[in-house]
């Protein structure tokens, strides 16, 4: 017997979050007041002197976590100038104070200029 709660014009959202691998290492969440650059600094994150994201080891469930900045990234497989973050590599985000992993498919994108150009 149908389900007479479901509304069958609207399609069904849902939400997954698929890691290749290991996903990236659980950190808390924001305080509040407590901007992502003062999380940053608590666990030991230091500024990159030429791009300003944040860089560094932690050490999560006995594990060693290295996050990088865009510096040590690859270069875009378009353009070869710009840099995209180095696939397989975790970081830090400022904009959310949570750290991202960057999947090894991810590397077969090109940069943000490229996508701009190719989306005109």
């Amino acid at each position: 017997m149908p389900d007479e709660n479901i509304d069958h014009d609207q399609p069904e959202i849902i939400e997954a979050q698929i890691f290749i691998g290991s996903p990236p290492p659980s950190i808390r969440p924001l305080r509040p007041g407590e901007t992502p650059a003062q999380l940053a600094a608590e666990l030991g994150l230091a500024r990159c002197p030429d791009c300003h994201e944040f860089k560094g080891t932690l050490i999560r469930e006995g594990a060693e976590v290295k996050l990088l900045c865009i510096c040590d990234g690859i270069p875009c497989r378009r353009c070869k100038t710009n840099l995209i973050r180095r696939p397989i590599s975790d970081h830090f985000n400022e904009s959310d104070g949570r750290i991202w992993h960057f999947p090894y498919f991810a590397g077969l994108l090109p940069c943000t200029s490229c996508r701009e150009k190719s989306d005109r």
